[in-house]
């Protein structure tokens, strides 16, 4: 399969919580001269395929079969990864779970497995631990958000976040 036929389905807040997401996301990334993206969790990645009109109807049956449920994020974390620098933890609540659950289940053997760990990104990036942890001092160490997630958005994500394009959004059931 062609490395650049990656997807994901991303759960994207809206409303006054997309706002002030989006707002701090770009104030990081400017700050830190790294890449903007949409604030949104990462329900299922490591999809692939060459058959986008196939995962649009995948994603839309996806969303037939999950009710909305709420999305709630507290802990403000890093890794020693790029795409996880530093992120809001999501909890693991069963809403999400069942969404992600049914995901797999839909997508079937167009999904590489991996572990699933639910968080919003905050920024994207390459740093070490101490800028990190005086990025997390001056937000002031947790952040609460909770939002209904009632839409699911299939997101081609081949390149960079610049180059990343939205397929498609469905509403939940």
């Amino acid at each position: 399969m062609p490395e650049d036929n990656k997807y994901a389905l991303w759960l994207v807040p809206g409303g006054g919580t997309y706002e002030r997401l989006a707002t701090l996301i770009n104030r990081l990334a400017k700050s830190h001269k790294t890449p903007v993206f949409e604030p949104h969790i990462t329900l299922l990645g490591g999809i692939t395929s060459d058959d986008e009109d196939e995962l649009l109807r995948l994603t839309h049956l996806l969303a037939s079969r999950v009710e909305p449920f709420e999305a709630s994020l507290s802990e403000v974390r890093y890794m020693d990864e790029y795409f996880r620098c530093l992120f809001l933890k999501a909890e693991p609540t069963d809403g999400l779970i069942r969404a992600n659950i049914e995901a797999r289940l839909v997508m079937g053997e167009l999904v590489t497995p991996r572990e699933f760990y639910p968080h919003l990104s905050l920024l994207y990036g390459e740093f070490f631990p101490v800028v990190k942890e005086a990025i997390i001092k001056d937000m002031g160490g947790s952040m609460e958000v909770a939002y209904l997630a009632e839409k699911v958005k299939l997101v081609r994500v081949t390149g960079g976040p610049a180059d990343w394009k939205a397929l498609g959004e469905f509403r939940f059931q």
